[in-house]
């Protein structure tokens, strides 16, 4: 492909565009869909007035000719777009971020092209063979069913207290609200969802939706403290983000009311820029939780170096304690390792009186579960939907 000359400006800006699974769509429905699934991205930007110039087969470039930033928009709207090309439909994975140029004007080897700031989504390698394939459909297929009842209003969220006691203290006093998925829409469950949207490379759609009802929720009540999940591969500090991390630095009282409970329930990508990330939202203001630590892929080294106001020890890691000897003696000195690193250690799946009186045994001061307060619904309800530019893209 020939170079592309891109020229620095004092006004405007070059937007890079990337669909990342590109590759997997080809794979799972064809070339011709994958070509398609770049071209109507193309177009949706063309149609607003914005020039396109083509940077391979998964890249093009759009000039921006206003003042100001216009990659979360762009962000929001291609990524709330799903893609649909002779009866087949898939959720595109697209990263947008200004264009990082040199001093000179080119031209640019396409290949060479970077965005300012923010990693590619950490997407599963395309695998030859049916049964690939057959999961790939499967999980996209669920992902179209959230997006549909994102799109929809049959989202909400429903809370969960977690609360503070010690083994000597019957008295509870809740430390904050964890805000769990309710799908209306059957056939969709929160943590089969989860694992869906990280394998397709999609979760921080997910993430991005949950964060900005639950900062919403806080605006509401000003007395409320709220946590929801991040996953790890959400934490890259690019265009995703722009808006909700905004409303947070207008909003000091409202940071301070947040929890963000980090999940590594997938591999961390990039150790260095998601620490950078978790430190800008400790810097906002927000309590940071490590979730279902013990389990999954978490790393000790990351958690020590983000230094966590909260640690929840996984339910499994409880259920093992109840079960046998040795699985308590692992479960207390988890949360002895937990509790030298965050003044607070949940045990989570904490379903009876006596999970509660061997979580406490086991040094925890926090607990969460059926046997300390049921999920809830709020009032007047807390609706998940798709941020007002992609309702307007669907």
């Amino acid at each position: 492909m020939s170079r592309i000359e891109l020229a620095p400006t004092a006004s405007g800006c070059h937007l890079l565009v990337e669909l990342h699974n590109r590759d997997h769509l080809a794979a799972a429905y064809g070339e011709t869909f994958a070509r398609a699934a770049l071209a109507a991205l193309q177009w949706r930007m063309h149609l607003a007035g914005h020039s396109i110039k083509q940077a391979g087969d998964r890249r093009f470039v759009a000039w921006i000719a206003e003042a100001g930033s216009f990659a979360e928009h762009w962000q929001l709207q291609l990524a709330g777009l799903p893609l649909e090309h002779l009866g087949q439909r898939a959720l595109p994975v697209v990263t947008v971020g200004e264009v990082r140029l040199s001093s000179s004007s080119g031209p640019y080897p396409p290949q060479e092209l970077e965005r300012l700031g923010g990693r590619a989504p950490i997407l599963e390698p395309v695998q030859c063979g049916w049964i690939w394939r057959e999961r790939y459909e499967k999980d996209m297929a669920l992902a179209l069913a959230f997006h549909e009842a994102l799109r929809s209003g049959e989202v909400g969220l429903s809370f969960q207290p977690i609360m503070r006691r010690n083994a000597g203290d019957r008295r509870d006093a809740s430390l904050y609200q964890e805000a769990l998925l309710r799908l209306d829409q059957p056939g969709i469950g929160a943590s089969g969802l989860v694992a869906a949207m990280e394998r397709l490379g999609l979760v921080r759609l997910l993430d991005r939706v949950v964060l900005d009802a639950v900062i919403e929720r806080l605006e509401r009540e000003p007395t409320l403290h709220a946590g929801c999940n991040l996953s790890s591969h959400s934490l890259v500090d690019d265009a995703w983000w722009h808006g909700p991390l905004t409303r947070l630095q207008e909003q000091p009282t409202v940071a301070a009311r947040l929890t963000l409970e980090i999940t590594e329930t997938a591999p961390l990508g990039d150790f260095e820029s998601a620490k950078t990330f978790v430190g800008r939202l400790r810097a906002l203001g927000c309590q940071i939780a490590i979730d279902d630590f013990g389990e999954g892929h978490t790393r000790l080294d990351f958690v020590r170096q983000i230094l966590p106001q909260v640690v929840k020890i996984s339910g499994t890691l409880l259920a093992e304690a109840m079960r046998s000897i040795t699985g308590a003696r692992e479960f207390s000195h988890l949360v002895a390792l937990g509790g030298s690193i965050a003044p607070y250690v949940v045990a989570e799946g904490v379903e009876r009186a006596s999970d509660t009186a061997v979580a406490l045994a086991g040094g925890v001061n926090c607990l969460q579960g059926l046997a300390i307060a049921r999920p809830a619904g709020a009032w007047p309800p807390s609706r998940v939907c798709l941020p007002p530019v992609c309702r307007s893209a669907a």
